[in-house]
This record gives structure tokens, sequence and C-alpha cells, in this order.
């Protein structure tokens, strides 16, 4: 083996090592803002406390401001006007790098739109319509930035369904049903999830859906994102089947106890097109 040959692989090295060491730091720095959301989601007794806690301590922005996107959410739970949450939000820190339009960082930040979506259907079981409006106006100033991306589509017609303002929300749910999706850009990972809140806005909304489009909100309405969405649109009677489950050592299982992590914690395997 040359020497020049040999450099190269070296430094081949060192690159791939210094790309996985970022990658652990990475995932540390994440675990506490999934332990933080996803307490919320299982309605753990210490969830609110916790989630406060971490935006307290977090020093990263892009993690803070999406635990400021759960406190939203928290805030609507405990029956506080989430305006000044909403106010506190740096949006450009969720969806821009260095100010800057990143494809790529808007779809490492997909689950911020699973929390939009949650805000909404959570405020909109709430009647507060001004923080949906709120909501609405803060996302849709990156229209330009923002509009070629399936996440943000599904944000923008969830709006417009729960509100019943505008029919191109109902087109565009609609398309990605259909798979007519291709052009846009979005998350593989999450893309299933985006599909099954697209289906229940679709039925919350009274427009008729293909029955294999319905058949995938009863597995929505196993996930805790799901449960959670589907129950504020007052859907989650007619999905979540609490079918018996065998006693085992002298215990049966809750309903609650059966439901899912949510898959936004490590993000679900990648659905076939």
């Amino acid at each position: 083996m040359n020497n020049p040959l040999l450099l190269i692989l070296m430094v081949l090295m060192l690159v791939m090592m210094f790309n996985n060491i970022r990658k652990v730091r990475n995932m540390k720095k994440d675990e506490k803002y999934i332990l933080a959301y996803t307490g919320v989601l299982k309605k753990e007794e210490n969830a609110v406390a916790n989630l406060n806690k971490y935006i307290e301590e977090e020093t990263n922005p892009e993690l803070k401001n999406k635990g400021l996107l759960v406190k939203v959410y928290t805030d609507i739970l405990e029956g506080i006007n989430p305006s000044a949450t909403i106010d506190s939000i740096s949006f450009d820190d969720i969806f821009l790098a260095d100010g800057n339009y990143v494809p790529e960082k808007i779809s490492k930040n997909s689950d911020a739109f699973v929390w939009l979506l949650l805000n909404l259907s959570k405020a909109r079981s709430q009647s507060m319509i001004d923080i949906m409006d709120k909501l609405y106006e803060k996302v849709t100033a990156y229209e330009d930035r923002l509009g070629g991306h399936v996440e943000y589509q599904v944000f923008k017609a969830a709006c417009n369904c729960l509100l019943e303002r505008d029919v191109k929300g109902i087109e565009f749910l609609n398309k990605l049903l259909a798979g007519e999706y291709g052009d846009y850009q979005y998350d593989k990972q999450l893309i299933g999830v985006f599909k099954k809140a697209a289906a229940a806005l679709l039925v919350y909304s009274g427009e008729p859906i293909e029955k294999e489009d319905e058949e995938i909100l009863y597995d929505f309405a196993l996930s805790q994102v799901g449960n959670r969405f589907l129950s504020d649109l007052e859907l989650i009677d007619r999905y979540y089947k609490k079918e018996e489950i065998p006693e085992e050592n002298g215990q049966v299982e809750e309903p609650e106890e059966r439901l899912q992590t949510a898959v936004i914690e490590g993000k679900e395997p990648e659905e076939k097109e």
C-alpha cells in the first residue's frame, strides 16, 4: 500500500470517527427533550414540572424552543393561556440554520410539526380560536421557505380544516393520502404520522375517504400522539378499540397502559409509499 492511499484512508477514518462522536453527542442532547415530551404524552404525574425544568436548563436554542412548543400544549392542558409561551418561541431556531433555509433541518425537526398539530387540536377542543390564529400567523411567516414541505402543508391544512376556512387544505390532504406528494420534501421516517393526521382531519371535516385510509386511524389511536389528536377531534371512541387483553399474573392491563410509546420518540420506521 503506497503512502498517499494510506493517508487518504486515515483521513476517512478520522472523519468517520468525528461524525460518530458528533452523533453520540446529539443523541445525548436529544434524550432529555425526548424524556420531557414523552412524559407529557404519557400523562406522567410530574410531566409539566419536568418539562418546565428542562426548558429552564436547556442551553441548545433549537431544543429549548421545541420544548416551548410542548409547553404550549401543557399550558392549554392546565387552563393557562399559552399566548406568552408562543411569543417566547424563536421559530428561526427551529426552522432555520443561522438564518438560512436548510431543507435537512426541517426534516430533522419534523417532530415540531407534530406538536404544532397537537397544539391546534387541543386549542380547538377548548375553542381557543385566537391561539390557533396566533400559531398560524407565526408559522406561515415562513411560507417561502417551508412551502415545499409536506409537514408544513399538513399544518396549514389542519388550521383550515379545524376552522372551516379553506377547501385547499382538504385538497392537499386528499393528495397526500393518494400518494401525490412527490414534488414535496418530507421526513421519510414520520410521513406515516402526517398521513394518519391527514386522514383524521378529513374524517373530522366530514369528507369521504377510502376504507384503507380510514383503517390507518385504528393504529393511530393506539399511539400516544394519535390518541391525543383523535381525542381532541372527538374521534377517539370511533377508532380506539378496547378489545379485552388476556389476564396475566392476576392483572388485567388497563387500556391507557396499552398505548404505544409516541412514534416521535425514536421516529418510526419509514413507511412504504
